[in-house]
């Protein structure tokens, strides 16, 4: 299961994007088919990664691809982990999406009803699943490409990897520990269907259009994009630093996109 990497707001408010050469997913893979037959460093392959940024998403199956020519763990490896993260709420590329027609505008309102319907239902009697949440942490720091080396400004790397047991009884009752919070970095919640069920309450009040179908594990998926008026309990990113102890939070009118598997 692909790990989820909590970096989206983040990265948008931190990081500069303007030097970053925009590029379909296609040329990203023409350009590491190339670098391949020319036998570059990893390094090297590495930089040019962290220097893109994809205007559609890189899929699990196209990174899946893409990652059997790398070394497990390596810099280059890494950098395309994050660039396909980054790419998560982008379209897939217009090859990748099933030539399945349109469905009008009745049938697409049964499909959201009939979504809100059952995540009603369910939710209020899930039983106590637990889950392994595994959270990776990327700094732009200067690094060592080699002991004693001068250190370089590379981008984006992976700093560490953490990973604690959660539970639908942990995400309706307490809070994550201080200790988790400070080794952690981030909170999240919502994961066991609490922010869908909030999603799905909220498009009742916004505007709802139809986006595309897609293929979802091998089911087909249609997706819906959405937004909603600015309210307080829109969108919520707290921010620990390890720092002297302070919170940030960000509240802005939520604007995504939701796949529904149609029965």
């Amino acid at each position: 299961m692909r790990q989820f990497i909590l970096l989206g707001l983040l990265t948008a408010m931190a990081f500069p994007t303007w030097a970053a050469k925009r590029v379909t997913v296609a040329q990203l893979e023409q350009a590491l088919a190339t670098n391949s037959a020319a036998h570059k460093p990893n390094a090297e392959l590495a930089r040019q990664i962290a220097s893109m940024k994809l205007s559609e998403r890189l899929t699990e199956a196209t990174l899946g691809r893409l990652n059997a020519h790398l070394d497990a763990g390596s810099p280059a490896a890494l950098a395309l982990q994050l660039l396909a993260d980054q790419s998560a709420f982008l379209d897939p590329p217009p090859s990748e999406l099933p030539a399945t027609s349109v469905p009008d505008d009745a049938t697409q309102q049964r499909m959201l009803e009939a979504t809100r319907n059952y995540v009603a239902r369910t939710l209020p009697r899930l039983p106590n699943f637990l889950a392994a949440r595994s959270i990776q942490r990327y700094d732009d720091s200067p690094q060592e490409l080699k002991k004693g080396a001068w250190p370089v400004r590379l981008g984006l790397h992976l700093v560490d990897t953490s990973s604690r047991e959660i539970s639908i009884r942990d995400e309706r009752g307490s809070l994550p520990s201080a200790v988790w919070q400070e080794q952690s970095g981030l909170i999240s919640q919502g994961e066991f269907g609490s922010t869908l069920g909030m999603i799905l309450a909220d498009t009742g009040k916004g505007k709802v259009t139809w986006g595309h179908w897609e293929q979802i594990a091998g089911d087909a998926a249609a997706v819906f994009h959405y937004s909603v008026p600015n309210r307080p309990r829109a969108t919520r990113l707290s921010a620990i630093s390890s720092r002297p102890p302070r919170n940030t939070q960000t509240s802005k009118a939520a604007m995504e996109s939701r796949g529904l598997e149609p029965s």
